[in-house]
């Protein structure tokens, strides 16, 4: 009887390496051994074969498997010891984007597992173009010292002080409760590239959201009242809002502080 199943696994794409380096650093954190057997390994090798992001007629029975998970961290180790490993440009690039932002790494870790990023499996070094220009615009800027480009910088990847601030202040998900954060995003009010650099940092300029939330306030499909009642955008359809489980009832308690920057974000950036 022949044996139809293909002989070799489709190519690891950036998505999956990203969860791979991911795995990868919670057992260095950890100190454990990485074998085929440890729960951060067997899960990552679960989540692998969900995410559905090649044909299951392209997969054999060793299809992401533990084995090949660990497989990949030999890469890895290559990687941290600065040697080259041929033909693997892929995974030098997602080496190099997240090996010295590790809170990032999770962040995006978190959104494919929840199938945010999966349609933009080939991340490359950066996928998002918009963050990486206005980096370089913080770093070029004659009028910041380090100190301040630091903090900027820092900030428009999600993470240091601002989101430090946010989740002291908030705890959780500012809508729904969720209280994991990983799964919660820094997210600004007053949008990044119309607010002055104070009000970039200003703790008061954000709110933390989960990923759906994040999304919905950022798109404009969701605004605030200065009494903290969600309004909701008329291009939402129903069936979308029934589906997420949006209604009107739904409300934030503000401090004076956030009144500046919901009121901006009500008349410039919702969908009214």
């Amino acid at each position: 009887m022949n044996d139809e199943s293909p002989k070799r696994n489709p190519d690891w794409r950036a998505a999956e390496l990203l969860l791979a380096l991911n795995a990868y650093f919670e057992l260095r954190r950890s100190g454990d051994k990485a074998t085929d057997t440890h729960s951060t390994v067997v899960r990552t090798s679960q989540v692998l074969n969900a995410l559905g992001v090649h044909p299951q007629e392209k997969r054999n029975s060793k299809f992401r498997d533990p084995a090949g998970v660990r497989r990949r961290f030999r890469y890895f180790d290559k990687l941290a010891a600065g040697e080259e490993i041929k033909g693997r440009v892929e995974y030098r690039a997602v080496w190099e984007r997240y090996r010295d932002d590790l809170d990032q790494l999770r962040f995006d870790a978190a959104d494919v597992e929840n199938g945010i990023l999966v349609a933009a499996e080939e991340l490359g070094p950066d996928p998002y173009d918009e963050i990486s220009r206005d980096v370089q615009t913080i770093l070029a800027d004659p009028q910041l010292d380090e100190t301040e480009k630091d903090a900027l910088v820092k900030t428009r990847k999600g993470q240091g002080r601002f989101r430090k601030e946010l989740l002291k202040f908030w705890n959780e998900c500012a809508i729904s409760g969720c209280k994991n954060q990983a799964l919660l995003v820094a997210s600004h009010i007053k949008p990044w590239a119309k607010a002055k650099n104070r009000e970039r940092l200003d703790p008061f300029n954000g709110l933390l959201l989960s990923p759906t939330w994040d999304r919905l306030f950022d798109t404009g499909l969701v605004a605030f009242a200065e009494n903290g009642t969600v309004i909701l955008s008329p291009y939402l359809s129903p069936e979308d809002r029934s589906a997420l489980g949006i209604h009107s009832r739904i409300k934030i308690k503000f401090s004076k502080e956030h009144i500046p920057y919901i009121r901006y974000h009500r008349r410039y950036v919702f969908r009214a």
